[in-house]
């Protein structure tokens, strides 16, 4: 009974990260619409990414996204809608990674 559970936790699990990925141009992570304006200007062929907040880190000149070497502009950073650190970039780490827009809490 407990391997069959463990399965289908791991169905519903897996199901679940994969709406994740899917949906991240459609809703925050409180389920909130992005709006188009979002999806025009920050998304594209770009992706979003739902961040940790260890992972941005402010600098002299804007913030820098840890895996990736773009400095991030204040023009392109926003205020985040649902509280958590957004990233908005092509998906590729290091040199290559394109970054359109930052989302973070104005506590940060």
């Amino acid at each position: 009974m407990s391997r069959r559970l463990a399965g289908l936790a791991f169905r519903v699990l897996a199901t679940i990260a994969a709406c994740d990925a899917a949906c991240a141009h459609d809703q925050w992570a409180d389920g909130t619409r992005v709006p188009a304006w979002v999806k025009k200007y920050c998304c594209g062929p770009e992706e979003a990414h739902l961040l940790d907040v260890g992972q941005v880190h402010r600098v002299v000149g804007g913030y820098r996204i840890d895996g990736l070497e773009g400095l991030v502009v204040p023009e392109r950073v926003y205020p985040s809608q649902d509280g958590q650190v957004w990233a908005f970039y092509n998906g590729g780490f290091g040199p290559n990674a394109l970054i359109r827009c930052l989302f973070i809490p104005w506590s940060f």
